[in-house]
């Protein structure tokens, strides 16, 4: 009874360890419309903003270059917002315009990539929500 007892305990634990090894670890890159860079990584927003030398126009900065620290709670919600982003295929588009975004989101299983019209509820939402985790 003893040993049938423990090897249930071991298998257990071999079971529990197998999946929180195995679990997708998302990453995920958003491209604003002024192609300034948002990587979300392990709990880190990097922002990589356009510079004025790379812009078009010449004359657009997107700032100074973070990398701020994020809870579950804030990579949870930045999640739902890229999900439904991706869900709403009818603001997707094949050719990046002016002002359109890009959402790239990355697995242990691979990598999609969407691009979304510019203006769009969902554009604004992450907009929004990744600019007030900047300040």
């Amino acid at each position: 009874m003893k040993l049938t007892k423990y090897l249930f305990q071991a298998s257990l634990l071999l079971v529990l360890f197998c999946h929180c090894t195995n679990t997708k670890k998302m990453s995920y890159t958003y491209i604003d419309g002024n192609n300034n860079s948002y990587r979300i990584h392990n709990q880190q927003l990097r922002y990589t903003p356009m510079t004025k030398a790379l812009s078009s126009s010449g004359d657009y900065s997107g700032g100074t270059p973070q990398t701020v620290e994020l809870t579950k709670e804030q990579v949870l919600a930045i999640e739902t917002l890229i999900t439904a982003a991706f869900a709403q295929t009818k603001i997707h588009i094949k050719q990046r315009n002016m002002g359109s975004a890009s959402i790239s989101r990355f697995t242990n299983k691979g990598s999609e990539r969407i691009m979304i019209r510019a203006f769009c509820a969902e554009q604004r939402a992450i907009d929004d929500y990744l600019k007030k985790l900047l300040n």
